[in-house]
This record gives C-alpha cells, structure tokens and sequence, in this order.
C-alpha cells in the first residue's frame, strides 16, 4: 500500500522530487524506477536496464499517438497493477499507428494484420537500410516476421473453443511485445522501414 501511495503521489510531484527519489531507489537496490507517466507527470514501474528504459522514453516522446499508446502499454506492463492483456493490446495499436502511413495510408481500417497481408503480398515494396548478405526482400522479410510474431501471440484476442488454449497471455509475453512494439514504432516512425 505504501508503494501505491508513492506512486500516486509522483503523478503531481516536481521533476526535482522525482529525481531525487530515483536516486534513493537506486541507490537502495529497488526493483521499482521513477519514469515519466504518459499524459504527464512521474509514476512508479518496474526497474530495468537504463538503456531500455531510456530508448522506451524517446521512442514515447518522438513517437506522437503511436508513442502514447506505446506508453500506455509501458505502464500496463511495468506499472505498479500490471494488466498483460491491455499491455499486450497497446502495444499492437503503437505499431498499427506507426505503420499504417508507410504501410497503408489510404485503409482508414487497416490493423496490424491487414498490414501483415499487404507486405506478405508484395515485400519488394518496402525496404530498410539493413541489406541482408542474400540481397532481395529478405530485409522487409525480418520486419515481416516481427510483426507478425507481436499479431499472432496475442492469443487472446478472440475466443476460442480449444480445451487447452491459454485464456489470456503471460505478463512476460506482454513485456515482450511491449519491446518488440517499441522496435517497430522506431523503425516505421523514423523512416528505416519506408516505401521503395
């Protein structure tokens, strides 16, 4: 409980006081980070890498509505009440944003798997600035697999009948798309993934 009241307070608190906080935090070896809360303010999430966190924090920032939805599935999935289906979920709205001008900015009802079919379909369209060693589409191939890799783990989405099927997905799958989200948003948000 007392970590609940710290975090609320963080949401008004002055970048000063956050600061030091995150001092006392890491200093003490804590497993909880002061980060910046999307919309504003400072909040409490679990502790990782300083580069992580730091790459997450910019690719927010730069990132216009794709980083918000990318900021919410931070919180969801690090925040002090981690939510792995709505983390898991945001996660795929930040990159159907981030990659819907490249990939197709005239289907005002395109979603990740719709993105997924257009470059399936024709991969000589995209392209990055990583050539693979083969040469072809095997470059636009790799971003292929990643998005659908984020699209088809997100096994609970629908309903299913199957007796065996997980119901909801793992707070370590959601971390994972939160990452591979935050990958994808960069590349289609700054340019590397773009028409060829």
């Amino acid at each position: 409980m007392f970590l609940d009241v710290v975090d609320y307070a963080l949401r008004d608190a002055p970048s000063t006081r956050a600061s030091e906080l995150e001092v006392i935090l890491t200093e003490a070896g804590s497993a909880w980070s002061v980060t910046t809360r999307e919309g504003g303010g400072f909040e409490l999430t679990a502790r990782v890498e300083e580069a992580v966190r730091a790459t997450i924090e910019s690719t927010v920032r730069e990132g216009g509505r794709a980083g918000i939805y990318l900021a919410k599935a931070w919180t969801f999935g690090y925040g002090r009440h981690p939510d792995a289906s709505a983390a898991y979920r945001d996660s795929i709205r930040a990159v159907e944003v981030a990659a819907k001008p490249v990939v197709s900015p005239k289907n005002e009802r395109t979603t990740l798997g719709t993105m997924i079919a257009d470059v399936r379909n024709r991969p000589g369209k995209w392209t990055t600035p990583l050539r693979a060693k083969s040469g072809g589409d095997k470059d636009i191939m790799t971003v292929l697999g990643m998005m659908e890799l984020l699209w088809h783990g997100q096994h609970d989405r629908h309903g299913t009948n199957t007796p065996n099927a997980e119901l909801t997905v793992s707070l370590e799958e959601a971390r994972m798309a939160v990452h591979l989200a935050a990958t994808l948003v960069r590349w289609f948000g700054s340019g590397a993934v773009r028409l060829e």
